[in-house]
């Protein structure tokens, strides 16, 4: 008798949907079917104008709840309920979407549960009180879906089984984005350079337009890279709340080259044209466009990177540089004296971008979900060490300990 697996993704963001495409395949090969739902992006994420449809995907219909200058989300559940019990339910490792602590206690729907995330909290400051949540709601499931090996260490860390956990890599396309550069040929890289007047000292910075990416770090240092060398050029990809703010001073500096989003051949002509990407803000699956392409990233010592920021070395793949602009301007200008430090970064990106896409994602995902569905949970022995830990913070936040 066929397996099912059902799937609550908070949003469907483009990159998203190569995954799912692949994880469908992946399972129906192994005789499990696979129930994807997702919920309506939210606010914050919409102005980057990337979401998605999924054909083969079932909306849910969403509300959101500021709260404390975030928004906490309800996803209408009687689409998924209709389908009746799964073998295996994952949700979202996320305090935020408040139809989990339904599902969870929704026992009907499953046999057995797992959680897809993180595993700690990388891009913002958390108090020690959601932490405790998050990880309270953790212990509750049979198996663990990592984005990275860091998020693994996390929960192994809080008495989670390591056994019952699985690193999926996360990933894009990187054979679309692959593709797209081969097929991007010398005459469109001319032509484009032409177009925006661009000079070999250009580089590129794509993702969302928002704080979360220091977009006014970024622009800052640019501004003192043109002061120093005026031959600096600057790609801006992308769109999101700062995308006015961006066209504005590209209006008055000819440096500034602002295309709002792009994808597929757009895209790739973009990247062909620069030397390197520069983002000072959050690095996140931008690391895996860094690795494809052979652009090596300069960025920051800053706290709140994502999990794939472990996928880049410094020296090797990339460039962090301390939380200075200064210093950060430095380094970019240091390149730009010596083109062969970027060749060389180049060389090493390429040679490990092998590693990452979403296809190997999906057969890595895969594997957990078959063995979340064979494999029993250790309960007692997990379950006591989370409880001590647990009963720890519950002690420090008594004590007023944040």
């Amino acid at each position: 008798m066929a397996k099912s697996v059902a799937i609550v993704h908070p949003w469907m963001p483009q990159y998203r949907i190569k995954f799912f495409t692949s994880l469908r395949e992946e399972l129906a090969a192994r005789d499990i079917e696979l129930y994807v739902y997702f919920g309506d992006t939210p606010p914050e994420w919409a102005q980057r104008n990337d979401s998605a449809i999924c054909d083969s995907a079932i909306r849910l219909p969403t509300r959101f709840y500021p709260v404390g200058g975030r928004n906490l989300s309800y996803k209408e559940i009687r689409l998924l309920t209709r389908q009746g019990e799964v073998d295996l339910l994952i949700l979202e490792q996320a305090i935020r979407n408040l139809e989990t602590y339904r599902l969870i206690f929704s026992r009907r729907l499953y046999r057995k549960l797992a959680f897809w995330g993180h595993g700690r909290t990388y891009t913002v400051r958390k108090s020690l009180f959601e932490e405790w949540l998050k990880y309270r709601l953790t212990a509750r499931a049979d198996w663990f879906f990592a984005y990275t090996t860091g998020g693994a260490d996390a929960v192994a860390k809080r008495g989670f089984p390591v056994g019952n956990t699985t690193v999926v890599q996360n990933s894009i396309d990187a054979v679309e984005l692959r593709r797209s550069l081969a097929e991007t040929t010398e005459e469109d890289s001319a032509w484009f350079r032409d177009k925006y007047d661009l000079t070999s000292n250009t580089f590129i910075y794509i993702g969302g337009v928002d704080d979360s990416k220091r977009i006014t770090f970024l622009l800052d240092v640019a501004k003192d890279v043109h002061a120093c060398d005026r031959s600096f050029r600057l790609i801006v990809v992308g769109d999101g709340p700062q995308a006015r703010a961006v066209t504005e001073l590209s209006r008055r500096e000819p440096w500034l080259v602002y295309l709002g989003g792009l994808f597929g051949a757009d895209k790739a002509r973009a990247l062909t044209s620069a030397s390197a990407i520069l983002n000072p803000g959050r690095v996140g699956l931008i690391a895996v466009d860094s690795l494809v392409a052979g652009r090596p990233i300069i960025t920051t010592e800053w706290p709140h990177h994502a999990p794939e920021f472990e996928y880049l070395r410094h020296g090797e793949t990339a460039i962090v540089t301390p939380d200075e602009k200064m210093v950060y301007r430095d380094a970019i200008l240091n390149v730009m004296s010596d083109p062969s430090v970027i060749v060389g970064l180049s060389r090493n990106c390429l040679a490990e971008s092998a590693k990452y896409d979403a296809r190997v994602m999906a057969a890595r995902f895969a594997d957990g979900v078959e063995e979340a569905i064979e494999t029993e949970r250790p309960r007692d022995g997990v379950v006591r060490k989370m409880r001590r830990w647990l009963l720890r913070c519950d002690r420090r936040r008594k004590s007023g300990v944040a």
